[in-house]
């Protein structure tokens, strides 16, 4: 599950909902792209009912994405809005977020030349360079720094591009590694500069990628469009004595001609025999001497890869994929269309409302022409082998029943699940059972009956009686008391207040612990027709609830009432409807006879197991 809240400024602690489904809080739509060495971004559109809608300020409004109850997977600032109206007259906006590593295109670095320096003091001295040309908020604290290199020192020359390019230019694109950004709730943003391949981060046996077990489907892509097999190394760029006005004249590089045969470029056979001749250029802006550039190019040559491949798997069935994070590196299974391999998660896309289709993509790994002959052989002997396999008549008669037995196995735990459903019902109980004896109690627990939900207050001063009673009998039969709830008749803000605040006293003169469920009901008739008031009013009910502890809030309403008289923010919904055979889509509980037994009971199921 997924949670978004909205700041107006990034300095500001006052939080507003803008997604939280379990509590009412819904979108139109909304994804989430997580990306290794790029900017992190978010798009979310919003009808009029969201906090979100007709808001701007463009880089100050900011936004928080939490997985689960409390993990800050994205913190990032608006960069535009688009305002649309539809076809069918409704108007939305669509909103684009950055993620908080474009702080650092924020600022400048200034021309000068770096030598004797660790990659860590080199990053360090970029980071000061950028904090002291930024407010605080976008300031960071170098945290880990894992790349090294064979001398560990760095010999760069930095000149006018924001951070963020240098840091990508200077370190990524010459170390490798992986720069990583993120925020914690006491405000501090922190960069790390990590290894490809750590131990904490490359799954070997738990959360593998298996065929038939979490991965719906699999593409792979080879990309050898950058691959060199002829170089043409150039070094610094040769001054000219003359001044030129032409604003088009280019001046020439250092080659190695002079330091090898009058050649400019060097072959590379192996290369050449797998894919042809294939010219291109790669430029060390700091070299100035022919042999020392002839010394790099040599190097690089022995480093370049053959071929990028690129795998992408479509919706990993949740809730696994909640377990997998952008740059660490999974076994991957799927012997049809490749080799099993320990690969990297490069990209995770998220889709709030279909998290089914959600994806992951897996790879951009450069392989050496070495490791590309090997695997390509590897993976042609396995294609071979699985079309055998399947050629063979009776290991596709067993592959057949394997199928079958999954899906019996499936419908099965679809059934069980069914079944678990309809044994978790609960009753209703009012004032009106306080005169009944622990024996009725306890045949209903015999019929099946798991637990109780009991009246204690309305408006301001009606009580329950029996409450104490009728709590004792449900325990004492072996069912769950679930909680208390209370019948709203509130029209302003300070009545509801009031309201709540007496039904509170009664849940602490009863001992009931916070950790039970309240419930408010909410179909007086005397309620506010206003959607707008009747949100108000709820709103100031429960936060009174909220302040004293009890947090497991449940708005308890007929259907017809759920966001068409009230917006529905509650921890939990409670849905009446009596009529139908259909299961309310939203309901934790469902509400669906009135006369159990005929003695006028209301009757629940549980979808939710807070409920029973």
């Amino acid at each position: 599950m997924y949670r978004i809240i909205g700041y107006l400024s990034p300095t500001t602690d006052e939080g507003h909902m803008i997604f939280n489904p379990r509590m009412g809080y819904n979108i139109i739509d909304g994804s989430l792209t997580l990306v290794e060495n790029e900017i992190d971004h978010a798009e979310i559109t919003v009808g009029q009912e969201n906090w979100l809608y007709g808001k701007t300020g463009t880089f100050n409004l900011h936004i928080n994405i939490y997985q689960g109850t409390s993990d800050l997977i994205f913190r990032g600032r608006l960069l535009e809005v688009n305002r649309e109206m539809k076809d069918d007259g409704t108007f939305q906006q669509k909103f684009t977020f950055e993620g908080i590593g474009n702080y650092l295109r924020d600022s400048i670095q200034r021309y000068k030349k770096v030598q004797n320096t660790t990659p860590r003091q080199f990053l360090q001295d970029l980071i000061n360079h950028h904090n002291s040309q930024v407010p605080a908020y976008k300031q960071f604290v170098l945290r880990n720094v894992e790349v090294t290199n064979s001398t560990d020192n760095v010999y760069r020359y930095v000149d006018y591009t924001d951070t963020w390019t240098t840091i990508k230019d200077k370190l990524l694109s010459r170390l490798g590694g992986i720069i990583q950004t993120s925020h914690n709730m006491a405000g501090t943003n922190y960069i790390d500069y990590i290894q490809y391949n750590n131990a904490e981060r490359t799954h070997v046996h738990d959360d593998n990628i298996v065929i038939g077990r979490n991965m719906k489907s699999l593409s792979n892509q080879e990309d050898p469009t950058e691959v060199i097999t002829r170089l043409i190394p150039l070094g610094a760029t040769i001054q000219s004595e003359t001044v030129s006005e032409d604003t088009d004249a280019a001046n020439p590089r250092v080659t190695i001609a002079d330091v090898n045969n009058g050649k400019d470029y060097i072959d590379i056979p192996d290369l050449q025999e797998q894919f042809g001749i294939i010219n291109g250029t790669h430029v060390w802006e700091d070299v100035h001497k022919p042999n020392i550039l002839l010394t790099k190019a040599k190097r690089f040559i022995a480093n370049q890869a053959a071929v990028k491949n690129t795998y992408t798997i479509s919706a990993v069935k949740l809730p696994n994929y909640n377990q997998f994070y952008v740059s660490h590196s999974y076994l991957v299974k799927n012997e049809r269309i490749m080799v099993s391999k320990q690969l990297r998660v490069i990209q995770k896309d998220i889709d709030f409302n279909n998290p089914y289709l959600s994806t992951l993509t897996i790879g951009n790994r450069k392989f050496s022409l070495s490791r590309y002959q090997l695997d390509t052989a590897n993976a042609e002997k396995q294609a071979q082998a699985v079309r055998d396999r399947f050629n063979a008549n009776h290991n596709d008669l067993v592959a057949l029943q394997n199928d079958y037995s999954k899906v019996s196995n499936q419908i099965k735990e679809i059934q069980d699940k069914v079944s678990d459903v309809s044994n978790r019902t609960f009753i209703t109980l009012t004032n009106n059972q306080k005169s009944k004896p622990a024996s009725w109690y306890a045949d209903l627990a015999t019929n099946q009956i798991k637990g109780a939900f009991v009246l204690l207050t309305a408006g301001t001063s009606n009580i329950n009686r029996g409450f104490a009673t009728e709590v004792t009998y449900i325990k004492g039969a072996g069912m769950k008391f679930i909680g208390a709830f209370h019948k709203i008749s509130a029209t302003d803000e300070k009545a509801a207040t009031q309201e709540a605040q007496f039904f509170l006293s009664k849940l602490q003169e009863n001992n009931v612990d916070t950790s039970a469920l309240v419930a408010c009901f909410i179909g007086d008739s005397n309620l506010s027709t206003d959607k707008a008031v009747l949100d108000t009013v709820l709103s100031a009910f429960y936060s009174v609830l909220v302040s004293a502890g009890y947090i497991n809030t449940v708005d308890y309403a007929n259907a017809s009432w759920f966001n068409v008289r009230f917006t529905s923010k509650a921890k939990f919904k409670w849905v009446v409807d009596t009529t139908s055979n259909n299961i309310p889509i939203i309901a934790g509980a469902w509400e669906y006879n009135n006369n159990f037994n005929n003695e006028g009971l209301q009757i629940s199921k549980s979808f939710d197991k807070s409920f029973v």
